[in-house]
């Protein structure tokens, strides 16, 4: 599936929650672009269809399973780089960011933080303009891969707790007792 995208002028974030739960082959896998152009197969991404834009794919035909990273120039793919082990399926949160370097992360469901897959300053201008989503597997696997809390847009800051200084006093429940009482002491 594809999706558009508004335009970003700066700064701007994808993130998904991805399952797939099972190991990635030749016929099992998942592929994730973001291209400034419409993907040109209507079948399913199948790379240099004349999309120019950012591939990830999570599952190989070796044995060597992580997340690859291409840049496909319409033409051709080209290799970014890999990271991060999949071997045993992917469960977790993948984060592509562009603020002043263009970054991949991945938070594995079962972590706290998330894992540098790549990082790279040379896509300074790259400005995607859709998202195509692919999930390629077979019957076995028809039911276990899900796409899930798709966000496009600026930069996402978590807000950091509130904090009070030491020997604070913190209300955080009045009850107020109305007459008739309800159980409290009368005042």
């Amino acid at each position: 599936m594809q999706f558009p995208l508004s335009s970003t002028n700066n700064a701007w974030e994808f993130s998904c929650f991805i399952r797939q739960s099972f190991a990635g082959s030749a016929n099992n896998f998942g592929r994730l672009l973001l291209s400034i152009n419409a993907d040109a197969d209507s079948g399913g991404y199948s790379g240099s269809t004349g999309a120019v834009g950012l591939m990830i794919q999570m599952g190989e035909a070796g044995s060597a399973d992580q997340f690859q990273i291409f840049w496909d120039n319409g033409n051709s793919l080209m290799p970014l780089g890999n990271g991060f082990g999949i071997a045993n399926g992917v469960y977790g949160q993948l984060k592509i960011k562009f603020d002043s370097l263009f970054t991949i992360d991945f938070q594995d469901n079962d972590s706290s933080q998330f894992y540098r897959v790549y990082t790279s300053d040379s896509l300074e201008y790259f400005s995607p303009q859709f998202l195509t989503l692919q999930s390629q597997f077979t019957s076995s696997n028809a039911q276990n891969f899900y796409w899930d809390d798709l966000y496009w847009g600026a930069p996402w800051v978590p807000s950091l707790p509130i904090t009070f200084p030491f020997r604070s006093i913190v209300i955080n429940e009045i009850m107020a007792d109305p007459t008739p009482s309800v159980g409290c002491p009368e005042i």
